[in-house]
Parts: structure tokens; C-alpha cells; sequence
């Protein structure tokens, strides 16, 4: 639902996206009430920062949305390599609202699939000599993208971003929760 509201603005798909988003809130009075409460104004943007808009924001649950990613690349791991990841990884998860030219160029050798008629896009690599190690790349309906790694447990990495190129989490998040 929160994916929805999040990819409205976005290509036809993603608009109707956003009308079963408001069709489960008419029908969900306690999930309608958190939603409302949490909407705040805001100024809409182009990715330079330049304003063209005034609208809402909506907070959403980040730990909700890195817990249903991270089950989505268990499954796909599992439908591409055939292996049940289990306790045996670690799997950290960050969500963007673009991708970096680096990031799209580093994954350009990967494996890519798609789903639907491109509302769900997403690419993979795993290391030969380490067959846990894996990075994901997930975009939903052109306007959301998430990344993660699955690390073994005993040795998960201490992955970092720059701050000033890359959005872990949107500004104004709120004890895992993020805005959309």
C-alpha cells in the first residue's frame, strides 16, 4: 500500500498502483487513520532540488518495507540458485530514490529480469568463490529502488554510502520510518 502511494507520480502502472492503494484504505479504517496521521506538507521536487510543487508526504514503516525486500530476494535467491539462504546470511537492505550512474554501471554485467510489463525490474550477481555472497537490485515501477546484500553471518560486511550522493534513508525518517 505505502509502495503505492510512493510510486503515483509514475508511468500508468504506477497509477494504478496508487488506486488499489486507496481502494485497501477505504476498506482498512485503522490503516486509513495511520496513514493521515502521519502525512505531512511538503514541496515537491525535481531530483536538482528545484521546487515546482506543494503536496504531502506520507511516513512510512522502513523496517516493514526492508523485512517484505529482504523476503522478496530470499525468493528470488532461491528461484535463481535453487538454495534455501536461512539463518546462514545476513541480508541489509537500502533503498534509494534514484540509482547512481556508478551504481548502474557497476551492475550492467549482471543478470536481469523483469516482471509484469516492467513494473518490477531487478539484477544479481553473486560471487563465484563465495556462493552467499550476493547484491541485489530491485526498482519498482520505475520510481523506487532498493539494494541489498546477503553476507554469510559469520563474516557480514560493514557496507557504507556517501551520504551526499546516496539516500539509505529519506530525509525526515523517524524511528524506521521513512517518507514517500
Amino acid at each position: 500500500m505505502y509502495l503505492g502511494l510512493h510510486v503515483s507520480r509514475s508511468a500508468a502502472t504506477g497509477s494504478r498502483l496508487y488506486d488499489e492503494a486507496l481502494r485497501s484504505l477505504r476498506h482498512n479504517r485503522r490503516l486509513l487513520k495511520e496513514v493521515l496521521a502521519s502525512v505531512r506538507p511538503a514541496h515537491l521536487t525535481t531530483e536538482h532540488g528545484i521546487i515546482y510543487e506543494r503536496g504531502f508526504r506520507v511516513l512510512w514503516d522502513s523496517d516493514a518495507h526492508d523485512a517484505i525486500v529482504a523476503k522478496t530476494i530470499r525468493g528470488l535467491y532461491y528461484h535463481h540458485f535453487k538454495e534455501i539462504l536461512g539463518a546462514r546470511v545476513t541480508i541489509d537492505v537500502y533503498w534509494f530514490r534514484s540509482l547512481s550512474k556508478d551504481l548502474i554501471a557497476m551492475s550492467e554485467t549482471w543478470s536481469a529480469n523483469s516482471l509484469g510489463r516492467g513494473e518490477f525490474i531487478y539484477r544479481f550477481g553473486r560471487a563465484e568463490d563465495s556462493p552467499l555472497d550476493s547484491v541485489w537490485i530491485l526498482e519498482f515501477y520505475g520510481a523506487h529502488w532498493a539494494a541489498e546484500y546477503t553476507s554469510p553471518v559469520e563474516r557480514a560486511p560493514t557496507i557504507t554510502f556517501d551520504s551526499t550522493e546516496h539516500f539509505p534513508r529519506p530525509t525526515g525518517s523517524v524511528r524506521g520510518r521513512g517518507s514517500t
